[in-house]
């Protein structure tokens, strides 16, 4: 796995190569974030990037028999595709009891959020 370190403002991106992949290294950084920090957050965007980060923590979560719930927030812009919504639907469904849902619609002319989909 590749590192980019970042330098000095002007100067190119130094690579350091690590010894261990990509899977293996998530799991470092999941173990970290759920030692270290209270409340932990996901955004998910129904896309394929944040789609893969929330299943693996969901699957993080079972292997290690974590019992706290994580935060997931959607934004609903009210211009993605149908199929994207029914996906986040979905994927919110299945994880329901180990999550706590925020989908966050934006109304037409205006600034405020309000919650389209919350678990009390």
């Amino acid at each position: 796995m590749m590192v980019e370190q970042s330098g000095k403002r002007g100067r190119a991106l130094e690579k350091k190569y690590l010894d261990i992949n990509v899977y293996e290294a998530l799991q470092e950084r999941l173990d970290y974030i759920f030692r270290e920090f209270d409340n932990i957050y996901i955004s998910f965007s129904g896309g394929k990037d944040s789609g893969l980060l929330l299943h693996m923590a969901m699957d993080y979560i079972e292997r290690n028999r974590i019992r706290k719930k994580i935060g997931v927030f959607h934004q609903d812009f009210e211009a993605q595709y149908q199929v994207t919504t029914e996906y986040v639907e979905k994927v919110f469904e299945m994880y329901l009891s180990r999550i706590e849902p925020y989908w966050v619609r934006s109304e037409e002319h205006t600034s405020e959020l309000q919650t389209h989909y919350s678990i009390s």
